[in-house]
């Protein structure tokens, strides 16, 4: 688990000298621009996901890394769940841009 932390934290830092685009508009267009950017991480945590279980020392390693992320996944999903249950526009901003 550490080493995908490590992986996805040097490609966040990486990723810091890239302009930022503004989210002009309204909530619809803010929606829009937040999935692109969920979508680019997800590729990007795919990638160091894949090279983790790649470099896994065993088989029991690598099956410890399944289980810890799909139980990250839940807790995810549960998460934005709960904060899609909100009030208002923004709510879905809110449920990580779902």
């Amino acid at each position: 688990m550490f080493v995908l932390f490590v992986l996805i934290s040097s490609a966040w830092a990486g990723d810091q000298g890239d302009p930022e685009q503004p989210y002009d508009g309204g909530t619809y267009q803010m929606v829009g621009c937040l999935k692109a950017k969920t979508a680019q991480w997800d590729k990007r945590m795919n990638v160091a996901y894949q090279k983790a279980l790649k470099d896994a020392a065993d088989d029991k390693q690598r099956e410890q890394l399944r289980t810890a992320q799909r139980l990250w996944i839940q807790y995810r999903d549960a998460n934005c769940l709960y904060y899609n249950l909100g009030e208002g526009t923004i709510a879905r901003l809110d449920a990580c841009a779902a």
